[in-house]
């Protein structure tokens, strides 16, 4: 009788290389590359928030008589483009920011420029599309505005009826435009929607067909990308592919993450027919090799290095060091035998701070709902948070210019001379609910709960609970250039509650933040400063 293999737990390697590099850095910083790029709308949305975005589609697709920016390393070997989203309200509110932008700056720059190449054609970006998709509730238009949306997507339509003809789903008119009408919602089938877009029940019954024609036209903008001597043209279909969603039980921005692991399964060969287990099986085997190596290999040429950093802030206590040391090596060599890497895929959430505290709440749960899908990196001009791997590993590769502060101590006079001539990236770890078990090492102040046999007096949290009703750790400072946050139920019982078989087995949901320093800020204002010269 044979008994039944574990799994090994996950270590989820990660950066935050593609929203913090710096253009020269990208060009071989590790993990620098894309699959998709989100735009919410809020009314607290910055300027920064449209540069960064203007940033991205410039760098990755390019536009008027520049080819854009250079590819990131790791992504060469693909050669792709990621997809650019636009929730309900976003495009409208990105396209008044750059038309706006480009009517004040134009004839300044065109006096400033002292290379004719350095001017960028703005009339050019602008006669782009903007993202390959618009989806949500389209509850910020009105009727007026929805007819109009119906035309701009009726190249769409001939597929989506054709799709309908093989699919059982039917989309439900929109609740409220039917209720602007003066009539009752029903569920219509594509030929009988006449005042308004064709609305999808969710994002699941978007047919396969329309993925497709959303795949095949970001491939276009790319082979636009490649080819600097062809202006851009602006067909009537040029517009992004509307995905009106009637479902109110989904923020605008989960319908925006549900479709890129729609289209995901899509790019990795359709696993939308397989089970959950499958999926999983599909996807370890699958992995982009390239990406995931490259990862691998800047993590294990830092792993001494970070070794000695844990040593240097660890104040002389030497069970402290041997204590980091340990956790390091255990989980961190591509070797390990303890844990199996996965590198998920990058997506840059820009629009997600700073608006209605309903919503920000709303963007993490939906960032810690896909944290065993993608690398969601929320950002705005002063944070970005991403999630941890529910009951695994989670490690943080710092970006290359990241450097340790010159002098590291608990007493607060010399913390905060070192802190004001490092600069350094304040940081947190935030659980929702009560932690039965972490270990982390990578921050000025460490945390060790509840593992057994682990030294644990150095970091002083003995006897406190660490958990959302309880102790966070928040105004910590990131120490090491390999961050760890191991969350394996290692010593304690492992069980499901009955009543959430999904839940994670031990430990709740969790998410690092981080700060960005003044010199990340100062790059975010250049970005800013270069969008209003576009």
């Amino acid at each position: 009788m044979s008994l039944k293999k574990e799994p090994l737990p996950v270590r989820k390697l990660c950066s935050c290389n593609a929203v913090l590099c710096s253009p020269e850095e990208a060009k071989t910083a590790p993990s620098c590359d894309l699959f998709g790029v989100i735009l919410l709308n809020s009314p607290a949305n910055t300027e920064a928030d449209f540069a960064e975005y203007v940033r991205l589609f410039q760098h990755y697709r390019g536009g008027g008589s520049t080819a854009g920016g250079e590819i990131p390393k790791n992504q060469r070997g693909e050669d792709i483009s990621p997809y650019f989203i636009c929730a309900d309200g976003a495009y409208a509110a990105l396209k008044r920011y750059f038309a706006a932008q480009a009517a004040n700056a134009k004839i300044a720059e065109e006096d400033d420029a002292e290379d004719p190449t350095d001017v960028f054609d703005s009339s050019a970006l602008m006669a782009m599309r903007l993202c390959d998709v618009l989806i949500g509730d389209m509850d910020s238009l009105s009727p007026a505005q929805l007819r109009l949306v119906a035309a701009v997507a009726a190249a769409a339509e001939d597929v989506r009826a054709s799709a309908q003809s093989t699919e059982t789903t039917p989309p439900k008119a929109k609740k409220a435009a039917t209720a602007a009408a003066g009539t009752t919602p029903s569920t219509c089938s594509p030929t009988e929607v006449k005042e308004g877009p064709l609305y999808h029940e969710t994002v699941a019954a978007i047919p396969v067909a329309l993925l497709e024609v959303i795949r095949k036209r970001r491939d276009e903008a790319l082979q636009r990308r490649r080819s600097p001597d062809a202006a851009p043209t602006t067909p009537p279909t040029d517009t992004p592919v509307v995905l009106p969603i009637t479902c109110q039980m989904s923020t605008d921005f989960l319908k925006s993450v549900a479709l890129l692991e729609r289209l995901y399964r899509l790019e990795q060969g359709n696993t939308e027919t397989l089970s959950e287990k499958e999926q999983a099986e599909y996807h370890q085997s699958h992995q982009v090799e390239h990406r995931v190596e490259e990862l691998m290999k800047a993590c294990d040429a830092q792993l001494e290095v970070a070794c000695e950093e844990s040593e240097r802030q660890a104040d002389g206590d030497t069970k402290e060091v041997e204590r980091c040391r340990n956790l390091i090596m255990a989980v961190s060599p591509s070797s390990s035998c303890t844990v199996q890497t996965q590198v998920l895929p990058n997506v840059a959430v820009l629009g997600a701070l700073g608006g209605r505290i309903d919503h920000e709440i709303g963007v993490m749960v939906t960032v810690m709902r896909f944290s065993r899908i993608f690398h969601l990196i929320v950002v705005n001009r002063y944070n970005v948070l991403f999630a941890c791997w529910p009951d695994g590993v989670t490690q943080l590769l710092m970006p290359p210019s990241w450097k340790q502060q010159a002098d590291l101590s608990r007493d607060s006079s010399v913390q905060a001379t070192a802190a004001a001539a490092a600069d350094p990236y304040m940081c947190g770890v935030v659980p929702f609910g009560a932690v039965r078990e972490l270990e982390t090492t990578g921050f000025f102040w460490n945390i060790v709960k509840n593992r057994r046999g682990c030294y644990d007096e150095f970091t002083g949290v003995r006897g406190y609970r660490f958990a959302f009703d309880g102790i966070v750790s928040v105004c910590n400072i990131v120490s090491s250039r390999l961050v760890t946050a191991d969350f394996r139920p290692t010593t304690c019982e492992v069980s499901k509650p009955s009543w959430d078989p999904e839940a994670p087995s031990a430990n709740p949901p969790a998410l690092v933040m981080l700060g960005r320093p003044k010199s990340s800020m100062v790059k975010a204002a250049s970005a800013l400063k270069q969008s209003e010269k576009l």
